[in-house]
């Protein structure tokens, strides 16, 4: 829905008002189980932990399993700095 909305935004949809509400909803909420797709750690999972109005495409995510679905020491890699992509998975 993120990406649809910012894509419309300007030719079939008002770019300012889709610009206001981008910015109080995120690509992924708070709670939404994430999967790594890629660095050393594709195939890991986690949860978003907070999502940061600011940066709606690096939430700030708890790793808490490794890609064999293991529970592993959770860690919250940084992923504005690393880059990393992620998607939502279901629970």
């Amino acid at each position: 829905m993120y990406e649809i909305l910012r894509e419309s935004a300007g030719t079939h949809l008002n770019a300012e008002i889709v610009d206001k509400a981008l910015r109080v909803m995120t690509a992924f909420p708070t709670g939404t189980h994430i999967q790594v797709l890629d660095s050393p750690y594709a195939a890991h999972r986690g949860i978003v932990a907070h999502a940061d109005g600011k940066h709606h495409e690096y939430p700030i995510v708890r790793i808490t399993r490794d890609g064999d679905g293991k529970l592993i020491d959770a860690f919250d890699p940084d992923l504005l700095e690393t880059d990393w992509q992620i998607r939502s998975v279901p629970a």
